[in-house]
């Protein structure tokens, strides 16, 4: 894993500055700790920071063909990158390392822009193309390796990370009214949007290419919807097992130990299993847990590993953790209030201690319809004609507010709240669902200058309205694989793993695994009996697991990787948060209003509401806003 920075400067007639393309690629340090090189040719230059995992001594970069004519800097795992390399080899092309780079670096030569099409991997690249002066980059389908950039004043910039390219000194730190709309609504800045005007991210299997001071994106692949596949129940299975071993042997491919993240859930556990069947030596696995028993997934991880005889290793999260918070938001890079990230960044920091890869159970949710609330979603329809309105909202709302004042985790009482709760909403239920709770007090946090529409035009209502068609479970699936993953999850694995110079990778994020189940015909996949919830998610899954998993794990209770911020800012953190709240910068500049951000703190320490939502995500900004935007 690596970052990548570069500048192609408008005039021709101007140089770029070495040191300060040197100082930009240093900001990516944590991305590759190894080595880290430079190409300079007059107004283009390229930076590289390395973290070798293949081929530790060939696969320097940037990176050269044979003539000069491109030049790469890449950072990623190009997974088929052998299969490839044996069918140019085929066509006469020679090699000089056993790097995946150097096979990208030949494919691109090969098929030019087109090369996108034939790679499995996760990815985000940029080749100069000194033969027809242009810059292409690219990114993988799912958006698992990010990559920012922008258009300056003189200059076309773009990296890995948005520290990286605000080193440059063209462009302007200015923040952006629809970015912190979608930071307050949904916890993280949406779609190709960033938190700086101006500046963009290259949105997740798309391509651009800048020539002459014009920029072209194309999108070159989107998830299949149609699932029209007829196949028998074993035939499913066999092609399943398949793509399954395949996407977790490729991933298993390094030149440095490697191990695997383990939650003790379906989807972790599976991984470990097809490790360990497919490995010689012990399985490394990581687990990271909570001294408060409804977060804590420990006992459950610790099962797997004894299955399957792993070297285990398991970190405790406590509420002192967020002394480390102001690293963890710098490394973040924008705005992101998913408090899951500080769990991540300690899990990451655990196994980078011992090695240098880690597979994870990412996806697993999105592909194989793994949310309760897909089937939520599903159900609602019917709840509606079933329970009167009357009755929802006079008697059953008030009931389910008066028993759920303090958060609980996902159980039968707490969906037939959640179907409650959304059937009485006018606007999309799943927009509502997806949005931060605590909406209401922005109107009173917000100076004038700063208010915006709440919650905000959001494309989460354009995608499920886009795929109506299809089987309800499915159509948020597929809402979740093109907003909430790349934009949340994926964003929140990079930074956290990359700060620790550790590499993950998603074996169920494999295309070729995607495209099969996306294909198939929904029954097959889904199961949406409300009645029997426990065992509605991932049947397909399940199913196939059922032959390496026991039963207590398939069937166990989804806890997903939830932090127990509400009671910690109502015990440990109060009085750190009211410090930080009465010294706000963001009050100082006029952003926010500090009796508003106190007033807030107060209603949940009273616990007249559960704030802790809009809390962190105040709190994340506060130190953000800190970082960027006060500090040179």
């Amino acid at each position: 894993m690596c970052g990548i920075c570069g500048q192609i400067l408008f005039e021709k007639s101007r140089e770029i500055d070495p040191v300060k393309l040197r100082a930009m690629a240093k900001t990516l340090a944590h991305r590759g700790p190894d080595d880290l090189g430079i190409y300079v040719k007059k107004n283009v230059g390229l930076g590289h920071t390395r973290l070798a995992v293949i081929d530790i001594e060939g696969g320097k970069q940037p990176m050269r063909n044979h003539d000069g004519s491109h030049v790469l800097v890449f950072n990623g795992e190009i997974y088929n990158f052998k299969e490839l390399r044996t069918e140019l080899e085929g066509k006469g092309y020679k090699f000089r390392t056993e790097s995946d780079t150097e096979v990208l670096l030949k494919l691109y030569a090969d098929r030019g822009e087109d090369c996108v099409n034939d790679l499995a991997g996760m990815f985000a690249f940029a080749i100069y193309d000194l033969r027809e002066d242009k810059i292409f980059l690219a990114r993988d389908r799912f958006g698992q390796k990010p990559l920012y950039y922008a258009m300056a004043k003189n200059a076309f910039v773009f990296a890995s990370e948005l520290k990286a390219l605000m080193k440059h000194d063209a462009l302007e730190k200015k923040l952006s009214k629809q970015a912190l709309q979608s930071y307050f609504a949904f916890r993280y800045t949406e779609d190709g949007d960033t938190i700086f005007e101006g500046v963009s991210k290259l949105e997740p299997a798309t391509t651009l290419t800048y020539k002459a001071k014009k920029i072209t994106t194309k999108k070159y692949w989107s998830i299949p919807t149609k699932g029209t596949m007829r196949l028998s129940s074993g035939e499913t299975y066999e092609r399943l097992d398949a793509l399954l071993r395949k996407a977790v042997r490729a991933r298993m491919v390094a030149d440095v130990p490697l191990g695997a993240f383990l939650s003790g859930g379906v989807d972790s556990s599976l991984v470990v299993a097809l490790m360990a069947e497919q490995s010689a030596e012990k399985i490394n696995t990581f687990s990271i847990g909570f001294e408060d028993a409804d977060y804590n997934e420990l006992r459950h991880a610790k099962k797997v590993a004894k299955l399957f005889g792993t070297n285990h290793n398991e970190f405790t999260v406590r509420a002192d953790a967020v002394k480390d918070l102001e690293k963890i938001v710098f490394y973040l890079d924008e705005p992101f209030a998913d408090s899951s990230a500080l769990p991540t960044y300690y899990l990451a920091a655990m196994t980078r201690r011992h090695v240098t890869v880690a597979l994870n159970g990412d996806g697993g949710d999105e592909v194989f319809g793994g949310y309760e609330r897909y089937y939520g979603m599903y159900t609602l329809p019917f709840y509606r004609s079933i329970v009167p309105r009357f009755l929802r909202a006079k008697v059953l709302k008030p009931f389910f507010d008066l028993l759920f004042r303090e958060p609980r985790r996902w159980g039968p009482m707490r969906m037939l709240k959640w179907l409650n709760d959304m059937s009485l909403l006018q606007q999309e239920p799943y927009l509502a669902h997806m949005a931060m709770r605590g909406q209401h007090y922005l109107t009173d946090l917000l100076h004038d200058e700063h208010k915006f529409l709440t919650p905000p035009p959001s494309r989460l209502a354009s995608l499920a309205n886009r795929n109506a068609g299809l089987h309800t479970v499915k159509q948020y699936s597929v809402v979740d694989l093109e907003s909430y993953l790349p934009d949340d999850l994926l964003v929140k694995i990079d930074r956290m793993t990359m700060a620790s110079s550790l590499e993950a990778r998603s074996p169920f994020l494999d295309h070729h695994l995607v495209e099969f189940v996306m294909g198939l015909r929904p029954e097959l996949v889904y199961r949406t009996d409300f009645l029997k919830m426990k065992e509605n998610p991932k049947r397909l899954l399940k199913q196939y697991a059922a032959k390496y998993l026991p039963t207590s794990i398939l069937r166990r209770r989804k806890m997903g990787f939830g932090v127990p911020i509400s009671r910690w800012f109502r015990t440990d953190l109060k009085d750190y948060l009211r410090e930080v709240f009465e010294h706000s910068l963001l009050a100082q500049d006029g952003i926010f209003r500090k009796e508003a951000m106190l007033r807030i703190l107060a209603h949940h320490l009273r616990r007249s509401a559960d704030n802790s939502e809009l809390l962190w995500a105040i709190l994340v900004f506060e130190l953000w806003y800190k970082n960027f935007m006060k500090s040179g």
